[in-house]
């Protein structure tokens, strides 16, 4: 594999390893589908790309790989992952199409599709775990605007788990770096003792969370964020979460 298409490749495998997850809800199932992909480009199969460029070619690949059905993972379909892919990974519709082998109209129409189950999810209890005002009243501001509730906005580790025992959120948004300088990541560890909420977690310090040393989060969005991503991510977590129940 030539060096520059490799450097390439690596610096897109964490964003890879966050679709895959995201759309599988199952951390195995997602890196294997990564792994096995790069041992195919590695060996004698190699990204087909000229006309549409090397990111496309990677989840075009990945796509095709994940659609098959796995013991423990989530059936994510196809109107949710051109939802993520146009909300969170900034593919074009011409482009989410052709990942997923529909036409640009088609996946327009499953764009829509996804837009109205949205709004037929169940609605979240959000905890924030956020130490920096301004992020935190934002997120509450989309949270609202998007029909969940805030049950609380906590600033340390010691106030999210107290807020998470009182209100017993569905859902947690939660970054790394907390006021006192303790962690989110202990306080989500934490919290799981006391109730089962999928973490989004939203962080500057992504590589804090990508290190093979413990269960690994199934939704990370980089500071700086969109609004879009924050609330695909949360559409795809509730859907994971009712599906995973089921």
């Amino acid at each position: 594999m030539p060096e520059k298409m490799f450097s390439d490749i690596r610096e897109e495998l964490p964003n890879l390893r966050r679709y895959g997850r995201a759309i599988t809800g199952h951390q195995v199932t997602a890196d294997c589908a990564v792994i096995t992909l790069m041992q195919d480009y590695a060996g004698r199969k190699m990204p087909t790309f000229e006309s549409d460029g090397l990111r496309l070619a990677l989840y075009r690949d990945l796509s095709m790989s994940l659609q098959q059905e796995v013991d423990g993972s989530v059936k994510t379909p196809n109107s949710r992952r051109v939802h993520f892919l146009t909300e969170v990974q900034r593919f074009t519709f011409e482009q989410a199409g052709h990942i997923l082998n529909v036409s640009e109209h088609g996946a327009r129409e499953l764009h829509e599709r996804a837009c109205e189950e949205i709004k037929k999810l169940d609605k979240a209890r959000i905890l924030i775990i956020e130490d920096e005002a301004f992020i935190s009243t934002h997120l509450w501001a989309l949270a609202e605007e998007l029909e969940h509730s805030v049950t609380a906005i906590a600033r340390t580790k010691d106030e999210a788990v107290k807020a998470a025992r009182k209100t017993q959120p569905t859902l947690i948004l939660s970054d790394i770096h907390l006021a006192d300088g303790s962690s989110g990541i202990d306080a989500v560890a934490d919290i799981s003792k006391i109730c089962s909420a999928p973490t989004i977690f939203i962080t500057a310090f992504p590589d804090r969370l990508l290190t093979g040393d413990r269960q690994e989060p199934l939704f990370l969005i980089n500071k700086p964020f969109h609004d879009t991503e924050v609330s695909a991510s949360i559409s795809q977590a509730i859907f994971v979460a009712q599906e995973t129940r089921h």
